[in-house]
């Protein structure tokens, strides 16, 4: 079977069945996924608060999609210290 991303929507849904209660197997029915595929996705976009939040969870989601390009060998943006480079031009010699 082909792996798709979850979309908004469904993380709408992930979040609102959750709220009302349903369990992890009902949601993954409903979607049409799998239940570990619902586990995760709540594990790994948890909130600061401890909460799933569809929002939340789609702005992590979009933060690791911009990142999946970067090699193994790569700095993470976290240890990446920017230094002020100064730029000499002809019409502004220092």
């Amino acid at each position: 079977m082909p792996y798709h991303h979850l979309t908004f929507d469904e993380r709408n849904v992930i979040y609102r069945m959750s709220v009302t209660g349903k369990s992890q197997a009902e949601i993954a029915r409903c979607l049409g996924r799998s239940p570990s595929t619902i586990s995760r996705e709540r594990k790994r976009n948890i909130s600061y608060i401890g909460k799933y939040f569809s929002a939340t969870a789609q702005a992590k989601a979009n933060v690791r999609h911009r990142l999946s390009g970067l090699s193994g060998d790569t700095i993470p943006i976290s240890e990446v210290q920017v230094h002020k480079i100064s730029i000499v031009s002809p019409d502004n010699p220092r």
